[in-house]
Parts: C-alpha cells; structure tokens; sequence
C-alpha cells in the first residue's frame, strides 16, 4: 500500500512539472512573437518611430535650421538604417517619453535616460 502511494506521489510531481516546462515554453513562445510582429509592422511601414526630447546636448538639441541633431539623434539613425527603414523623430516633453512608447505612440524613446530602479 505505501508503495502505492509513493508511485502516485511521484507520477504527480512528474505530471506538475512536465505542465510546467510546458507552460514555460508557451510564455517564451508568445513573447517572441510579439516582438516578431513588433518588427515586422515597423518594416511594414518602412519607418521607425523615436520619441526624442531635444534639450540635451549634445545627446539631443535643435540646430538653427530647426533640426533635431546630436549623438542620440545619429545612433537612431544608425539603428534605422540596419533595419532598412527611416528614422522618424516625434518631439515631445520628457516625461512623457516612456508612456508614448508603452501605448505605441512612438516605437522607442532615446533622449539622454539615466538609468533608475523604476526605469529597469
């Protein structure tokens, strides 16, 4: 009888973690194809989006023929320009950098970020 139940026990901690590994597989699976369909949009459209706060410099800053240019400006560039798409900058405050990219307003934000606990 015990015997019985230790066999039971253990087919039970096998069948547990065998679902887990599974559902483990599924999250990372879903979570690679979003960012597939992420990229894939932003080929589509043959542009990627930058929210940009150009008071920085010289990260960011306008140059006097109203051009929004600097370090930042030309790694977006670059980035860009390896995806085969074009560099398209939307202006905007700081603050709100980072819930223009959570919404989809924007496809990424680059504008002088410190790293901070909350920004992890």
């Amino acid at each position: 009888m015990i015997k019985n139940n230790k066999k039971k026990l253990i087919l039970m901690l096998v069948t547990v973690l065998v679902a887990a590994i599974f559902a483990g597989c599924t999250a990372k699976k879903t979570a690679t194809e979003t960012k597939k369909t992420v990229l894939d949009k932003i080929k589509a459209a043959g542009v990627i989006t930058m929210g940009n706060s150009p008071d920085y410099p010289p990260f960011e800053t306008i140059d006097d023929k109203g051009n929004i240019v600097g370090f930042d400006i030309d790694l977006a560039n670059e980035i860009a320009k390896e995806l085969g798409v074009k560099l398209e900058v939307k202006q905007m405050s700081f603050e709100p950098i980072i819930t223009a990219v959570q919404s989809g307003q924007v496809d990424f934000g680059m504008s002088g970020f410190s790293i901070t606990d909350d920004r992890k």
